[in-house]
């Protein structure tokens, strides 16, 4: 038996969505399916593989009548396309946003890329500097696989993409949380969550630590998980599963991650990017109409 989701956790990056997700997972009234960033919607995203859709429902073959079913994918908020391909997917789908500090959301997020094997530049401002010429096709990593994840910049333009889902959906579909929230009071915001969802409330999962900083142990294995030569891709295309592929690769991950705190941000670094995205922390607190002054402290 399977079914198709009613409710998607769209974003943004490197805010909790791990988080969400494994707790909603818990819940006895949600089906989840193992593993987040399915990636079927957002046709304008590069996604390595593609999936047809009866390889995007057959992750939802475990459904065992729970009460609401979800996905997980964090690029679907960055996307231009996702929003529209959803709602004609699923009009009446419940939309999961989560923010957060956009200086704290771009410094995890530039790591979190050079874990993945997609960025090689390891200064965050540098990569910055670099956007404008990878948009023209230019300084790309021989291991990235999304070109686009690399447009830092571009990712902060989170007000453009909530406006994006409320305008598609409608306010009362879309659910924001605010990663302050979630972190100091996450008992509470769990439960305002369920009540969107419409599920039995009185569940409590583990609240426990999910998706810590990540840095590789080895370049090399990393480079072979990342880059393969197009006929090794297209072998083992032909001769695996794509479920059997995503737990070989996520296999080999494990075994190549080291966690690791990551290193604070020097002052400098903080002043600079606080500046920089001080009008769209403007913008992203007019439209949930709260007071984020607090992401613009730097001293």
């Amino acid at each position: 038996m399977r079914r198709s989701p009613d409710f998607f956790i769209v974003g943004a990056p490197k805010c909790g969505t791990t988080a969400l997700y494994e707790f909603l997972r818990a819940h006895p009234d949600i089906y989840m399916p193992e593993g987040k960033e399915l990636e079927y919607f957002g046709s304008d995203l590069k996604k390595n593989p593609k999936k047809t859709m009866d390889e995007y429902l057959f992750f939802f073959k475990g459904w065992n009548n729970e009460k609401v079913v979800g996905e997980a994918s964090v690029r679907y908020l960055y996307s231009k396309k996702a929003a529209e391909e959803i709602k004609e997917f699923e009009p009446n789908a419940k939309i999961l946003i989560m923010v957060r500090n956009l200086v704290d959301l771009l410094y995890s997020y530039h790591s979190q890329e050079l874990y993945n094997g997609n960025e090689n530049i390891e200064k965050l401002l540098d990569a910055i500097e670099a956007e404008a010429d990878r948009k023209n096709g230019l300084k790309i990593p021989d291991t990235n696989f999304l070109p686009d994840a690399l447009f830092y910049m571009e990712q902060m333009k989170i007000s453009d993409q909530i406006e994006r889902y409320i305008e598609t959906f409608g306010s009362e579909q879309v659910h924001i949380i605010v990663y302050d929230d979630f972190k100091s009071d996450i008992k509470n915001t769990y439960k305002k969550v369920l009540e969107f969802l419409d599920v039995n409330m009185d569940f409590t999962p583990e609240f426990k630590v999910i998706n810590p900083n990540k840095k590789i142990r080895s370049s090399l294995l990393s480079n072979f998980v990342g880059k393969q030569p197009r006929i090794t891709r297209e072998f083992i295309k032909i001769f695996t599963t794509l479920n059997f592929r995503q737990k070989i690769r996520k296999y080999l991950r494990k075994i190549n991650t080291n966690y690791d705190q990551r290193d604070p941000m020097s002052y400098e670094l903080r002043e600079y990017m606080t500046k920089k995205l001080a009008p769209e922390i403007d913008k992203i607190s007019k439209l949930l109409d709260r007071d984020l002054s607090s992401w613009k402290y730097y001293d």
